[in-house]
This record gives structure tokens, sequence and C-alpha cells, in this order.
């Protein structure tokens, strides 16, 4: 099909490939959902995947090998995959890859300079063309499926050569007719300071729990008179993640964004305003837009969450100590990279667990849509300066939990928790521990209940200071709101 291929011979003696430093390694090959089909097929575990059912491209789960994470497709002994035939896309362009810039405003095809035969035919002509080539035809090619699924794409690293520009690529998946960027690692850290100048108690008042959905949701960005306007997409619907952040006027960047979203989702039953604090209500709502839907955030005083002293909270501090009883040589330590495919299976049982307790198919989607997310997390939790503890007993993980400071505020923010339902007191145990975490935090918030009345029962337990609102705005087909809003 292509008119330059790498030598066989020269990858059979590599020690590079579908070998990898860390199990959340961001190199993992990623597979589109046919490929997954096919892979597993050709004898691939289903555990390879997480599964979400959503019909993404997924990374593949990594797995401990005799020095490295390893791909569970690559047989160390032959050095050879045991799945070539039916292989992703992803490993077929190898040692070429398909990656955003920095900004996230285009895509280009670059060769990863991990591998030796790029470095050492990087300045050949024979090179450049297939790249050349190969750019052409994937731009024609996958383009018309990107709306869907872009998830092979990869972040930008420092690694990756720039060899072509993919333009049409580009206009489907970073959305530059309409001025916007894809949001990457490198601009999610960047944009943290918009939030720093609202400082609040709600969870949303920070990147990391936008970017943890990056798998399950295009998510889209733009910068505008001080004001950071943040999109997600998925399925043919479109909403604003929360009101128009930053110091400028709100009427202005909230006209920009409704006009953006009547491109990003045709369907205006679609079009929403996520995560919108009670006192931005009335200003949102003053021309037209229809507040319907409110949910809650759960605020503990975290003194309380560590001493569970009174009646109401007997059962939890009972939990915990048949926990120490029973697991006097547990640990509670940093969360390691070499911890995820442990964590990846105990997240497993644990939606096993829920799932057959509450049949519910929202609840369901729920569990599913989370693993990728909780994915993300642990492979991206240097990027989002997030801190994540793991619980240990009987030489295993029962628990691990990720979290983060809401900077300008003495609350702390526990973005995921698992805990290994058949251990006794292991989640009270890996809740109450986090709390102790945060030194310099009053408060912990843990965010809202999902939707899922025995998550919100759960949370309940344990006596919230206060339920923080948030609300929904379903904006209407005309917003004219004053600039000095």
């Amino acid at each position: 099909m292509l008119p330059f291929t790498l030598p066989g011979e020269r990858c059979l003696a590599c020690d590079v490939c579908c070998r990898f430093n860390e199990a959340g390694s961001l190199m993992a090959p990623v597979f589109s959902a046919e490929e997954m089909d096919a892979a597993e097929r050709a004898g691939l575990a289903p555990s390879a995947f997480c599964r979400t059912g959503y019909g993404r491209s997924e990374p593949i789960l990594l797995e401990p090998g005799r020095d490295h994470a390893i791909c569970p497709a690559f047989d160390e002994n032959a050095n050879t995959c045991r799945i070539y035939e039916t292989r992703p896309l992803d490993c077929a362009i190898y040692p070429f890859v398909l990656s955003f810039d920095e900004r996230g405003a285009s895509v280009y095809l670059g060769g990863d300079l991990a591998c030796p035969f790029v470095v050492d035919n990087l300045c050949s002509a024979a090179f450049r063309d297939h790249a050349q080539t190969l750019a052409r035809r994937l731009d024609a090619s996958l383009t018309p499926d990107l709306n869907r699924d872009s998830r092979f794409i990869a972040w930008h690293r420092p690694e990756f050569e720039a060899l072509a520009p993919l333009p049409a690529m580009s206009a489907a998946v970073c959305r530059s007719d309409l001025r916007l960027a894809r949001l990457t690692p490198e601009t999610a850290a960047e944009m943290q300071h918009y939030f720093d100048d609202q400082p609040g108690d709600a969870s949303h008042h920070a990147m990391a729990p936008i970017f943890a959905w990056t798998d399950l949701f295009n998510i889209y960005y733009r910068e505008t008179g001080d004001r950071l306007l943040l999109f997600g997409e998925d399925g043919g619907g479109a909403f604003l993640w929360l009101p128009p952040v930053g110091r400028g006027p709100m009427g202005p960047a909230l006209a920009e964004a409704v006009a953006i979203l009547r491109e990003l989702g045709r369907d205006e039953t679609s079009w929403r305003i996520d995560n919108v604090a009670e006192d931005q209500v009335p200003a949102l709502t003053a021309a037209g837009p229809v507040a319907n839907e409110r949910t809650e955030e759960f605020v503990y005083v975290r003194d309380r969450l560590i001493a569970l002293s009174g009646r109401s909270l007997h059962g939890k501090r009972a939990a915990c100590n048949h926990f120490a009883k029973h697991h006097p040589d547990a640990t509670f330590e940093p969360f390691r990279d070499e911890d995820i495919p442990e964590a990846l299976a105990l997240y497993r049982r644990w939606a096993a667990g829920r799932t057959a307790l509450h049949a519910d198919a929202f609840y369901g989607a729920q569990i599913e849509a989370s693993m990728l997310m909780h994915y993300r997390v642990m492979r991206h939790a240097g990027t989002l300066d997030l801190v994540g503890r793991a619980l240990r007993a009987d030489g295993r993980l029962v628990g691990y939990t990720f979290g983060f400071p809401l900077r300008g505020t003495d609350t702390a923010v526990i973005l995921v928790e698992v805990a290994d339902l058949a251990v006794r007191g292991a989640a009270a145990t890996v809740f109450r521990a986090f709390a102790r975490t945060w030194d310099s935090a009053a408060r912990i918030n843990t965010m809202g209940d999902s939707g899922l009345p025995n998550l919100r029962r759960a949370k309940m337990l344990y006596g919230p200071d206060r339920l923080v609102p948030v609300y929904t705005v379903r904006p209407t087909s005309e917003v004219c709101l004053a600039s000095d809003v």
C-alpha cells in the first residue's frame, strides 16, 4: 500500500518498540473499536482494554514485563507481536505518529525520535518522501470519521519530529474554522490562572476535572476578551463546561460561546452550560436562558472526617477500626505509576460489584465511562498537579484515590476514589486517610453524586457541612446579554 517500509530485520533486532518505561506511558498503542474487536478475535484478552462501550478508540492497557511495561500483544521471547496481522493503525504507521501541536491548534505527522531507524534516516530523501506520501493519504482517508473518534491522535511530545502538516485533519479535529483548538496537557496547565482569578469551593474551579474527561469528549477552548471558553462535544451534541471563566465582561463572552454552540451542536436541545454557580444564575438567565437542572457538591469539615466522632459516624469509625485490626501492616502511600495495572484490575472488580447491586442502565453507563477517566487521571496525575494515594493490605492494592487542592481556598477536592468491596473497612479507611493527607485544607469536597441515589446516600452518611448547588443552564436560540454583565 505504501512505497516505503521499515526493514523487518531491523525491527526484530530492536529493543525499543512495544516496551515502555512506565505502565502509564502515553505512547501505549491506541485501538479503534473495530481494531479492539479484531485484536480479541486474534487472541488478545478483553481485559487488555477498558472497553467502555462508547465505541471510541482506547489506549491498550500495558502490563508488567521483565524489565519494562509491555503491550499485552508483545511476545518478549520472540520480540514479535502476537496480533501483527491485525495490529492497529497506530502500530502500522509507526515510527510515524499523528500528533497535536503543543497548543492543540493543528495536527501533524511526526517521526518518533525514540526509534533508531528514524534517527538514522531522518535526513534521507526516501524517508522524507515517504512521510509526505503517508501524510497525504492519512489526511484524505481518516478525516471523514474524525468527528466521531480522534483518540488515536497523540498529545505533543518533545521526541516527535514534525514531518508534514495534516490540514484537513487539523480543521476537522481542532475546529480551526471556529477559531477553536483542542485542550492539551500543556494548555490545561497554562489555563489554570483563569480559575485562580475566581476561587471558589466548587470542584469546577480547576482544570483537572475537565481534562480528565478528554478520552470521552472532544474538548475545545478559545481565549476571548480575558475570558476562557471551554466546550465539550460528543455524539453530535455540544455544551459549555462552565460559564466563561476570567475577569473580562461576561456578556460578550457568553454570546460568543452560544454562537459556537450553534455550530458545534446543530441540535439546539443539546446546548447547555454546565457547572453554573448559584450566584451566576441570575445573570445567565436574565435574557432568556433557563436553569432547569440543579445538582449539589458535598463539602465536609476535614477534622470531622478524621475524627469520625458522634453517633452518626459510628459505623464508619467501626469500619476503620475493623480494617486496622485485621490489616495491621496496611500502608497508605503515594500512588506510583507501577500501581496502574493493579488499580485498573481493582476498578474492574469494584465496577462488577457495584453493577451487580444496581442494575440501572444509567448507573452502568456511568461506571463504564468512569474507567477511562480514572485511567487518564492516573496517567496525567503529574500534569494535573494531582495527589494520588494507594492503600495496600496483605501485599495487594485494596484502594486508591486522587485529589487536588483548590488554589486560593482552604478546600481540597477528591476527584476519584475506589476501594475493594470485599475488604471490610477499606472504603472508609482510604477516605479517612486521604482526609488526613490535606494538612492545609479545612474542608474536603467530594464533588457530586452523578445523579445516582445510592452514591448520594453514601455521601450523606458522612454528614456534609454544606451542599454547594451547581446548575445547568439551557440557552435559548437568542442570547443577548449586556456587555457589562
